[in-house]
């Protein structure tokens, strides 16, 4: 909050899991516009920027190498206190640097129109997509790279042993690009050995991943007659995706070692490591005990919420908490149409399906439409699936922004309250042209789901009819008890329900 010059903030963490933030949307939007401004005057007001989190990054870095020479599962309680809190330390320092990008979350997208618009400028959709991408490499992209050269080695007879020895090396400084949020792995050797036996053509990928934006910039700009203030303005944009990338990249190794500390702390105190997403490292002291964790963790696992003001952070759990939550959301109106920015053009109608964290990729079908806080790389294969995605946070620059632009998939960021207003199985439409998710109606295939599963423990041999596919509502009115079906039909259009059988028959008829 410090960095947003911002007065009062709300910081929710809720079942030890997911993280629900309400900021000052004014102090965004005009330290956006003030930044911008300086950016005009100052082409390299953005370097600046970036230099200053290069610094808060390069005293991170100095302490994950400390961190990789120590044996933390030898270290006593004073040990792991004492780094966790100058880890602690330095994220906080460095995030108050680089949380300048979300600056540009609710309105950026209308900054950067309002500055062609100035100089009647009229691009497509595709040449101002083209003009934010950068040829700079996010990590995800540097380890793509990195392994699909180790492949085109291995295709031209790199012997077994030098490959090893490359796979090993890659591992060691990509091991943690499956991190998230949420949670933490620890990639092996055989991961990325696996990874690169499924690479058959690298060549393709390796010329789209080494593409030169910058010589397709300077077409456009020739195209159009761009003029200096606007290739500022775009290149603007672009840097401040850079700072975001750089973000995610720390945000997976600080975590790593958050984790391997956290873990010590645990295994000292007897308890399951499961547990320790609602510990803060102010709770670390020398007077900690396991009694004390329990009772942290049991007033905390629900909800946990965080009032900031300028002078301090009061902290507040249990029926406390849920009031003051109750309170937030409340302000937040019925649901209707949820407004953000379209990143991605599109009209699509479809399935809601939110997704808070991995713990719920499970239930994420084809053809949903993805609706989460904010998407990251272990969100790709989702969005591959996806008809349309949906986000409470991001700007033009996000990720979701940009990986729904390569798929061309209709996206719209910035809604702000998306993953708690909508909820799964509602029918929504998409409309990312103007920015506009409309609620047609809830059609609760959880319920209907229940129905099916209760239906089919009392008939198993209605197994056998999904098997011949009769997954229509007049199959469904036969084999059902009128009552079910009747239910059925008020609550869900016929290709709803259709779907949900056909779901629970692809789950389960392998299984009987």
């Amino acid at each position: 909050m410090v960095c947003l010059q911002g007065n009062l903030g709300f910081w929710t963490l809720i079942n030890g899991k997911y993280i629900e933030a309400f900021l000052p949307y004014e102090n965004f939007v005009a330290l956006a516009k003030k930044n911008l401004i300086m950016q005009k005057k100052d082409a390299k007001h953005i370097d600046k920027i970036l230099a200053e989190c290069e610094k808060k990054s390069r005293l991170l870095y100095d302490l994950y190498k400390k961190l990789e020479l120590i044996n933390i599962s030898q270290l006593h309680l004073k040990q792991v206190q004492e780094l966790l809190k100058k880890l602690d330390r330095l994220n906080y320092d460095y995030w108050c640097k680089i949380y300048f990008c979300d600056l540009y979350d609710p309105n950026g997208e209308e900054l950067l129109k309002q500055e062609l618009e100035k100089e009647n400028v009229k691009l497509s959709d595709k040449e101002t997509s083209i003009m934010l991408k950068t040829s700079w490499l996010n990590y995800a992209q540097e380890e793509r790279l990195a392994l699909l050269n180790i492949a085109q080695l291995k295709l031209k007879n790199l012997p077994q042993d030098k490959t090893q020895q490359l796979i090993k090396e890659h591992t060691h400084k990509y091991f943690y690009i499956n991190n998230s949020w949420e949670s933490t792995i620890l990639l092996d050797e055989a991961y990325f050995t696996k990874k690169l036996d499924e690479i058959k053509n690298p060549d393709q990928e390796i010329t789209r991943l080494t593409t030169n934006w910058e010589l397709e910039h300077k077409k456009i700009q020739q195209k159009h007659n761009l003029s200096d203030n606007i290739m500022n303005v775009f290149y603007y944009f672009r840097q401040l995706s850079i700072l975001r990338d750089k973000r995610k990249k720390h945000t997976l190794l600080t975590n790593h070692y958050y984790d391997l500390l956290m873990k010590r702390i645990y295994k000292l105190h007897d308890l399951p490591f499961e547990k320790m997403g609602v510990i803060r490292v102010e709770d670390i002291t020398k007077e900690i005990n396991q009694t004390n964790l329990l009772n942290l963790i049991a007033q905390r696992k629900n909800l946990f919420l965080e009032i900031y003001t300028p002078e301090k952070s009061t902290f507040f759990s249990g029926v406390k908490a849920v009031g003051i939550y109750n309170l937030l959301q409340k302000s937040y109106g019925q649901v209707g149409n949820l407004r953000g920015l379209g990143a991605c053009k599109g009209k699509v109608q479809g399935i809601v399906r939110v997704i808070l964290g991995e713990t719920h990729f499970s239930k994420f079908n084809e053809g949903d439409i993805l609706v989460a806080p904010m998407t990251r790389p272990e969100f790709v294969p989702l969005m591959k699936k996806a008809s349309a995605v949906i986000t409470d946070e991001g700007g033009i620059t996000c990720h979701a922004a940009i990986i729904s632009r390569e798929m061309n998939i209709p996206c719209i960021v910035g809604t702000q309250k998306a993953t708690s207003k909508l909820k799964d199985g509602m029918l929504v439409e998409v409309n990312a042209d103007n920015g506009i998710v409309k609620v047609i109606r809830h059609l609760k295939l959880l319920s209907v789901q229940s129905l099916v599963d209760k239906e089919l423990e009392k008939n198993p041999n209605l197994i056998e009819i999904l098997k011949e596919g009769l997954l229509n509502i007049t199959a469904a009115a036969e084999k059902f008890k009128p009552s079910i079906s009747q239910q059925i039909g008020k609550e869900i259009k016929v290709h709803a329900i259709s779907m949900a059988i056909r779901r629970y028959a692809e789950k389960n008829i392998k299984k009987k």
